[in-house]
């Protein structure tokens, strides 16, 4: 005698349609004012590197010791006011600039990385929630017989996206 019993299981979120939208335009938004605000950082990092050439442009074209002096003091740097070292302090200002408008510009390509990042999230955004982009889901069926069990997949298609694999 063959004891036959099929048991079937759906693993799947409900989502409404609606509410999934509404969740996608909030992250939008929040991606969107992200962007903007990583933009006006950017902006604010580009002033700093013209006010650092505009230091080295003063103090490349100066052999005042106490304008490359206080310079310097612009980058917490306490020179020796000597006109011996007016050349030392030249370039050890110089150098100091170049760095500062390495590391910012270092830090406007990372800015920029980033927002290209959220730019391909804000692409991603609107992708089904409940089939994750596929358009279908697998409902799993186990069958039980003869003390075997058989686990068989079925492809649905999701009820959310209706099988675009997007919301929107």
């Amino acid at each position: 005698m063959s004891n036959h019993k099929n048991d079937k299981k759906t693993v799947k979120i409900n989502y409404d349609l609606l509410d999934a939208i509404k969740i996608a335009d909030l992250r939008k938004n929040e991606f969107l004012n992200n962007i903007k605000l990583l933009n006006q950082k950017i902006i604010f990092l580009n002033n700093k590197i013209e006010i650092y050439i505009k230091f080295k442009k003063e103090v490349t074209e100066t052999s005042d010791v106490k304008k490359i002096i206080q310079i310097g003091k612009e980058f917490q740097l306490n020179l020796n006011p000597s006109p011996i070292y007016s050349n030392l302090c030249k370039q050890i200002v110089l150098t100091k600039i170049d760095k500062n408008i390495e590391i910012t510009s270092n830090q406007i390509n990372e800015i920029k990385h980033t927002t290209q990042q959220i730019k391909q999230d804000i692409k991603n955004i609107y992708i089904c929630p409940n089939c994750g982009g596929s358009g279908t889901l697998i409902e799993i069926e186990h069958l039980r017989e003869d003390g075997k069990i058989t686990t068989l997949q079925h492809p649905k298609t999701c009820e959310l996206c209706k099988g675009k694999g997007t919301i929107k």
